[in-house]
């Protein structure tokens, strides 16, 4: 519409100028754009001056067609505006009876102002009595969190008092077990030793060879028992203290159990036992080797300890997925079912030996510690005199 009436006064401009080519050409321009937009006012001013303009040309034909456009759009408009009139005062009709009906509603609306302002006091105070006990309902909320989280803070310190009390019946009952073991079988075999070497000094002279030998032969069994029984103990004791650090690295384990064979080596002479060993010299396994090498040597002991005259002890060891399966076999006078359950349950058992060996009960309870804190599992089989079978398991190493 601005480029339209921008054309149209640029007509009217060269048309003053004595431009009347240029001035027909905007008019006729500004009409295209007029009657695309159906614009009748601006329609009627365009034709109106490019009629004026024929004129002055000598283009009366032309002129009088721009004169009809003019008046059609004039008659047009003229209807417009009289409609527009009319419409108007309808309007205006129909304005003074809304007006009447708003004078009415006034009226009424005036009437229920009283009520309104009524229900708005009621609704305020059922506001103020909403809030009071939403207000008491947080409040209860509240303190009966705080005595949720006393209840607890009560309740985990119960816990806490409950484990210390464990803590300290269990630290009373290894005090005392320690104490049971110092007072009682760590006494009786400084009786043997005592007696031995008593024996040995007072009549060393009146002993002949062989007899001499039978003695130091017991005496290094004596104390080979004690230390067996001290290295126990205090291994026993350093492990309940977590004072025995878990180290895994990787060894051989045919070295380990060739070796601990050669430490009873008097021992297993002394009663006449045979060994057969069915373990895989490459085989390397990782696992803790102090705890790895105890556990082998406790077996071992214990296999000696109650195995028979002239009988025999068998290590095989099985490769089993990533496992290392080991087998400590004795023929000797094996284990009843109540005392391998409380092997099993941790509870310390002390049996004499065939040939009265001492010892704490510690030996197969470390067993079961160390086998079970380096990732593998501990099993007996055994019947009363038909002999013991000890099975445990240990990781092969990945190298």
């Amino acid at each position: 519409q601005s480029i339209a009436s921008a054309l149209t006064n640029l007509g009217a401009v060269y048309e003053n100028l004595g431009d009347y080519p240029k001035s027909l050409s905007h008019f006729e321009n500004s009409i295209k754009i007029l009657e695309e937009l159906n614009d009748l006012r601006g329609l009627y001013y365009a034709y109106r001056r490019m009629s004026y303009t024929y004129e002055k040309v000598g283009e009366y034909k032309k002129a009088l067609e721009s004169y009809r456009q003019f008046k059609n759009i004039y008659d047009s408009v003229y209807t417009d505006i009289r409609a527009q009139t009319i419409y108007g005062l309808e309007s205006k009709i129909e304005s003074t009876q809304k007006d009447y009906e708003l004078r009415k509603l006034a009226l009424q609306n005036e009437s229920t102002k009283k009520v309104q302002i009524y229900l708005f006091a009621s609704l305020i105070m059922a506001c103020i009595v909403i809030l009071v006990i939403y207000y008491a309902l947080t409040q209860k909320k509240r303190v009966n969190q705080k005595l949720a989280y006393i209840n607890k803070q009560l309740e985990e310190n119960q816990d806490a008092l409950e484990t210390a009390n464990n803590n300290l019946t269990i630290a009373n009952k290894e005090k005392d077990k320690f104490i049971n073991i110092l007072a009682h079988d760590l006494r009786s075999p400084f009786f043997g030793i005592l007696g031995i070497s008593s024996l040995l000094a007072n009549d060393f002279d009146s002993f002949e060879k062989h007899e001499i030998k039978q003695h130091l032969y017991s005496l290094n069994g004596a104390l080979r028992n004690l230390f067996e029984l001290l290295d126990n103990l205090l291994t026993w004791s350093r492990f309940n203290s977590r004072k025995i650090s878990y180290s895994p690295e990787t060894f051989n384990a045919a070295d380990i159990i060739n070796n601990s064979f050669d430490i009873f080596k008097f021992n297993l002479l002394e009663k006449s036992i045979n060994t057969v060993i069915k373990v895989d010299d490459k085989i390397l396994v990782y696992a803790d080797k102090n705890m790895f090498e105890s556990t082998i040597r406790n077996l071992i002991s214990n296999a000696i300890k109650f195995s028979t005259h002239g009988s025999k002890i068998y290590i095989n060891a099985d490769k089993k997925s990533d496992f290392l399966s080991i087998e400590v076999i004795d023929e000797g006078v094996g284990i009843d079912q109540d005392t391998i359950n409380n092997i099993l349950n941790n509870q310390s058992v002390s049996t004499p030996g065939t040939k009265n060996e001492k010892g704490s009960g510690l030996g197969l309870e470390l067993c079961q510690e160390f086998v079970v804190k380096n990732g593998g599992e501990f099993f007996i089989e055994s019947k009363s005199n038909l002999g013991t079978k000890i099975k445990f398991t240990t990781p092969i190493s990945k190298s």
